[in-house]
C-alpha cells in the first residue's frame, strides 16, 4: 500500500501538529479541504542554499498545501478533474 501523506492527513488517518488552528481558518469549507504543511526543519531551510536543502526545503517559511478531503480518484487528483460525468 503506498504512503501518500496528504491522503492520510485528509481521511483522517494521521494529524500534524500545530494545524488544527489553521485548519479552524477554512471556517464553512473546513470539511471539504484540508490545510497540510511541510515538516518543520523544511519550513526553518526554506532560504537555504546547502545542496542538502535544495530540493527539500519548503518553498515559502510557510508553505501550506490544500487537499480535499474527498479522497475519490476524481477528486484528490487534478489532473483527473473533469473525467468523471455524471
Amino acid at each position: 500500500r503506498p504512503f501518500n501523506l496528504f491522503a492520510r492527513i485528509a481521511g483522517g488517518e494521521m494529524r500534524q501538529p500545530g494545524m488544527a488552528e489553521e485548519q479552524s481558518l477554512l471556517g464553512k469549507y473546513a470539511n471539504q479541504f484540508v490545510v497540510c504543511c511541510n515538516r518543520p526543519e523544511n519550513d526553518e531551510h526554506w532560504a537555504s542554499e546547502e545542496a542538502e536543502w535544495l530540493g527539500r526545503a519548503s518553498m515559502a517559511r510557510r508553505h501550506r498545501f490544500l487537499t480535499t478531503s474527498n479522497l475519490h480518484w476524481q477528486w484528490f487528483n487534478a489532473l483527473t478533474f473533469g473525467l468523471v460525468t455524471s
